[in-house]
């Protein structure tokens, strides 16, 4: 199933409930998921997004994930913008 709009238009009002939230870690757990640890102002959470063509999805959980010791060049580049703080999900257009 496609992450289109309908499924954005769902997703985002249960996000914005979590917000603000402040990306405090991200690892890349495969090669198609990356989890975010955030602070919210309901604690700690951690975000997993996958683009994983059949099974993409975007969740909160509570599961424990592997990380590797050495992260890879594309997590090391999210982490240069981990001090970032989402205020604020809209969809444009």
């Amino acid at each position: 199933m496609a992450l289109d709009g309908i499924l954005l238009h769902k997703i985002i009002p249960e996000l914005a409930g979590s917000l603000p939230m402040r990306i405090q870690k991200i690892y890349q757990v495969s090669t198609t998921e990356v989890l975010f640890q955030v602070h919210t102002n309901n604690g700690k959470k951690q975000l997993l997004i996958s683009t994983h063509s059949e099974y993409n999805r975007l969740l909160f959980t509570t599961r424990s994930y592997p990380t590797p010791k050495e992260p890879g060049n594309f997590v090391m580049l999210l982490r240069k913008w981990k001090a970032v703080s989402l205020k604020k999900l809209h969809r444009l257009a």
